[in-house]
């Protein structure tokens, strides 16, 4: 429909003018020289994928612990808290890990670590408490709390001082474009599958087409008070299902990240035993 397409369609035709105006400029955005040496392109990549990931996954996550699962805004906010405080955890820790092991193991381990959350969370069901998504949110901020820091610090590392400041920036500007893009795609892979579940599901139930856009939307409580307890438990678990099939196809995403960054960013960062335990200078002799 119109008010979906046109402002994607502006968007790019905004981007365009911007590529445009970007070419012709005696001040450019950014020395795009520097964003093509390695290991910034495949860093940026990994930011864009998990940005869009864990932007999509936690905005899922909270529409369905909080219309499916009951959770009240509190609740729902208390059970993503564990993946904010490991994040502040591990983040610290992430480039003593780099500095022993290299820059793609610690990638790998931190990718790793998300789609074991991911993972966690698509098992969730119309059932799960309170404690389990708390739990696997805790996982994905340890996961966080390693990889991001890293990756970052790789791709700081292969840049000049002065122009650190304007990289910075930039992949900062990516991240947050591909946030947005994040809940887009996630959303959009999740409401074709409530659909076809609903489809199923929602067959026996009278006018049940009619009820396909709330379904998608997640108005579960609404589909309660107008349809009833039959309508709305079928709906519910057509949400779960749907938000739950993005969440594995998420999970498989970043580990095959996980894989590649291993091999792409190598060793990059490895501090040498030499660097970590100097020797002390001999004594001058008189």
């Amino acid at each position: 429909e119109p008010i979906v397409y046109v402002p994607v369609a502006a968007g790019f035709a905004v981007l365009l003018i911007m590529v445009l105006q970007q070419r012709h400029s005696l001040i450019k955005l950014t020395n795009w020289a520097s964003i093509k040496v390695a290991p910034i392109p495949a860093t940026l990549t990994i930011s864009v994928l998990l940005s869009m990931v864990l932007a999509g996954a936690m905005m899922q996550q909270m529409l369905l612990v909080q219309n499916v699962l009951g959770f009240t805004p509190m609740m729902a906010g208390i059970s993503s808290f564990g993946a904010s405080l490991m994040l502040v955890v591990f983040s610290p820790i992430s480039p003593r890990i780099m500095g022993r092991i290299g820059l793609g193991p610690t990638t790998c381990i931190g990718l790793g670590t998300v789609a074991i959350g991911l993972f966690g969370l698509h098992l969730t069901t119309t059932t799960t408490g309170l404690f389990q998504i708390i739990f696997w949110f805790a996982v994905m901020g340890v996961g966080i709390g390693v990889g991001m820091p890293a990756v970052s610090a790789g791709a700081m590392m292969a840049i000049p001082r002065e122009q650190m400041g304007t990289i910075a920036g930039f992949m900062a500007l990516i991240s947050s474009i591909s946030a947005v893009l994040g809940i887009a795609v996630i959303s959009a892979i999740s409401a074709v599958r409530v659909t076809s579940v609903w489809l199923v599901e929602g067959a026996q139930i009278s006018g049940f087409e009619s009820l396909t856009d709330e379904v998608v939307s997640g108005a579960i409580p609404e589909i309660l008070k107008s349809n009833g307890q039959e309508a709305a438990t079928a709906a519910g678990l057509a949400y779960t299902v749907g938000v739950t099939t993005a969440l594995m196809i998420a999970a498989v995403g970043v580990a095959i990240a996980a894989i590649v960054a291993f091999f792409l960013l190598g060793s990059r960062g490895k501090t040498s035993k030499s660097a970590e335990h100097p020797l002390a200078p001999e004594p001058e002799k008189p």
